[in-house]
């Protein structure tokens, strides 16, 4: 169960209402914001943010990516009175860094198509390739091309059936470094689908509810990075869930330290995979069998 901060333009729009109805069938204490009433201070005390049918107004977009600095992850999604098949920056996603702009596409789509393994999937029985409806009835979707993403996220569903369309779900773990070289201060999802006007489908419902329970989960895997001298280096890190092989989180160590952390998900055991640097001449170095610590 989580206290969620509920996001929106306007707190009567049944995108809102649907959405907030949703959260607390599964036992989520939601407050609501609607335009002018968000700030960074107030936000940041909640254990996660989710934005639909969002302000498109500055101040309130600066504050949800204000209390994400401050370490309050969100889940970002739709937006407040966007044409069909029309772009944006005046969105969640731009402002923390993840995306250069973001698509509101047409109000006939049915769903999207799941395409990573990931335990949000295993968790609602999905599969992986097919269309997954989201919503009893066809409705309008968001989506970020893949070419206006930062680097370091994990793209797990697509606006189409293929592996290079827009993005649906992409997932950026707190400590990535995104576009503008903003480094998050906690993860950061994009969820096209978390709009709402039509009703939420079992599927739908299941995926927004296990994206939330997989960010608020603390469990992490630390270490430290040093190089042949045994100085502090900053090193891009990966780790890998061994039992389905999934990316489970990323991060860079800090320069000045050494030191990294990576949230994941689940008690499981893990693959932890340290690059060299962009044109370096080492090969990765792997720690095998790693266990995370939970806090």
């Amino acid at each position: 169960m989580a206290n969620i901060a509920l996001c929106t333009h306007d707190k009567t729009h049944a995108t809102f209402t649907n959405t907030k109805s949703m959260l607390e069938s599964f036992g989520h204490i939601v407050s609501g914001y609607g335009s002018e009433e968000m700030f960074a201070s107030q936000l940041a005390n909640f254990d996660i943010i989710l934005c639909t049918r969002m302000s498109v107004g500055s101040a309130d977009i600066n504050a949800v990516a204000g209390a994400v600095d401050l370490g309050t992850p969100v889940i970002c999604g739709s937006i407040y009175n966007a044409s069909e098949n029309t772009s944006t920056t005046a969105v969640v996603s731009v402002a923390v860094g993840i995306a250069n702009s973001q698509e509101t596409r047409g109000a006939s789509i049915l769903g999207f198509y799941p395409k990573k393994m990931h335990p949000v999937f295993s968790e609602n029985m999905i599969g992986l390739d097919a269309l997954c409806p989201t919503f009893t009835s066809a409705s309008y979707y968001g989506s970020i091309r893949l070419s206006e993403l930062a680097p370091g996220g994990n793209v797990i569903g697509n606006y189409e059936n293929t592996s290079n369309s827009d993005a649906v779900i992409a997932i950026y773990n707190k400590g990535a470094i995104v576009l503008n070289s903003k480094t998050l201060g906690a993860d950061v999802i994009f969820c096209g689908f978390l709009y709402g006007l039509a009703t939420y489908s079992q599927a739908g419902a299941g995926l927004i509810n296990s994206l939330i329970e997989n960010s608020i989960i603390k469990r992490f895997i630390r270490g430290n990075v040093r190089d042949s001298a045994n100085l502090p280096i900053s090193r891009k890190l990966v780790a890998i869930n061994k039992s389905d092989l999934s990316l489970a989180g990323s991060t860079f160590s800090d320069p000045s330290t050494g030191e990294f952390e990576i949230k994941v998900g689940e008690d499981a055991v893990y693959t932890v995979i340290c690059y060299d640097d962009d044109g370096g001449t080492k090969n990765a170095l792997v720690k095998d069998r790693v266990i995370s610590v939970e806090e």
